[in-house]
Order: structure tokens, then C-alpha cells, then sequence
């Protein structure tokens, strides 16, 4: 009941926030910009349902282990962010404190700490229990900073051509993609990670049906359906 009491104070609390009224649509984030001091971009990892954050998995300069994740989710709205914040906040076992001074809502501290602003929604996590508090406020100025625009990364970006039954071939997607997921849809159709691209196969009688999420270098996504 607790736990449901203080869920509720926090949705109203956003819900009147005096800061969304004014909020604006930006077109993403530059990735090269959002790398912690002495880390590299180790993996990108794009989940296969829509309407997910973006993860960002970053290592020490040098070394493979996984220390930092930062989530990235560039809605289509403010409202789309501020309701990717509550649906996270719904999902931990104990609800931490709001926090001010940060995005349109923000809660956490130490080495967790998310926060909405604008159409974006970032969580930050240390897996070596570091603090994550200057990285925050870095990254809600680049979104004070970020130019406003389409929220959604060019649909030329997912397109595939159509496959013929029985063939095969590998997809490359155009540099601008940061990150892509493939899914076969078709009786016989199979999608793979192969190097820098990905191998698609059609079954032997209808051609091949995909559907297809990326994510370009601003972290914005969108998606297409190659239909059999």
C-alpha cells in the first residue's frame, strides 16, 4: 500500500509539473558525445519490441568488462518519455526518492539514477557501484542542448529489398545505423548476425518476410516491415 501511495504522489507530482507545459521535441542525441571520461563504447544492444530504450554498454579504455550502462529512449513526445520514466519506476522493487534540479522528473542517486526531459528518457547504472551524478547532469545539458526535430530516425534507413524463395543474402545496413534487430516473419525465412552485417535466407516457396528496428547514431529508432 505504501509502495502504491508513493507510485501515485509521483505521477502527480510530473503531472503538474510546471516545466512540461514547456517541453520540446528533440531529434535525439549524438552518441559519439554521451561516452564517460576513460571509457569506450563496447556494445549497443537494441531490444526487439518497440517503444524500448537504446542501451549503451561502456567498458574502461582497453579493457572488455561491462562497468556502465546508459539507456536511451528518444520518444515521440514529451509525454512519450514521461511515461517511459513511470513505467521503469513501476518496475523496481523499492521506489526511490524524486530528485530536483534534473530533467522534467528525475529519481536515484549514487550509481542508478534515471531522468526525463524534452522527449528523452535516460537511465544511468554503475555495475561497479560508482557515482553516476556528474554523468547525469552531463547528459541533461546535451538535451537542453540538442537541436529540436524529428524524433524518428529516416525510414530509408530499415528499408530492405524484397527476397525471392530460395535465395540468399547478406544485408548491410548504411553507416548512419548504430544498431539494428531482424526478425524473420516468414515460413522458411531465417535473419542472422553475420560480422558487420546481417545474413537473410528465404524459405523455398514464398519470399521472405522481415521486419526490421534500428537505431541511428542519435539514438532514434525506427522500424519496417518487408511483407512476404
Amino acid at each position: 500500500m505504501m509502495r502504491f501511495a508513493k507510485l501515485l504522489g509521483v505521477v502527480l507530482l510530473l503531472a503538474f509539473s510546471p516545466h512540461f507545459a514547456s517541453a520540446q521535441v528533440r531529434a535525439g542525441l549524438d552518441v559519439e558525445r554521451l561516452t564517460p571520461a576513460s571509457m569506450s563504447l563496447l556494445d549497443v544492444q537494441l531490444a526487439a519490441v518497440p517503444e524500448q530504450p537504446v542501451r549503451l554498454v561502456y567498458a574502461y579504455q582497453g579493457q572488455s568488462a561491462p562497468v556502465r550502462f546508459i539507456d536511451v529512449y528518444v520518444g515521440s513526445s514529451a509525454a512519450d518519455a514521461r511515461r517511459a520514466f513511470l513505467l521503469y519506476l513501476e518496475s523496481l522493487a523499492v521506489v526511490p526518492a524524486l530528485r530536483a534540479s534534473l530533467g522534467h522528473g528525475a529519481f536515484g542517486e549514487g550509481d542508478l539514477i534515471a531522468f526525463h526531459r524534452d522527449n528523452i528518457f535516460v537511465v544511468l547504472r554503475d555495475l561497479e557501484g560508482g557515482s553516476v551524478e556528474d554523468a547525469a547532469s552531463r547528459i541533461d545539458r546535451l538535451i537542453q542542448r540538442a537541436p529540436a526535430g524529428s524524433p524518428r530516425a529516416p525510414n530509408n534507413l530499415a528499408r530492405l529489398e524484397t527476397l525471392a524463395p530460395s535465395s540468399s543474402r547478406v544485408h548491410q545496413f548504411p553507416r548512419q545505423v548504430l544498431a539494428a534487430h531482424i526478425q524473420a516473419t516468414s515460413e522458411g525465412a531465417a535473419a542472422r548476425r553475420r560480422g558487420e552485417g546481417w545474413f537473410l535466407s528465404a524459405g523455398a516457396d514464398t519470399p521472405a518476410g522481415f521486419t526490421v528496428r534500428v537505431a541511428d547514431r542519435r539514438l532514434r529508432q525506427t522500424d519496417f516491415s518487408l511483407l512476404p
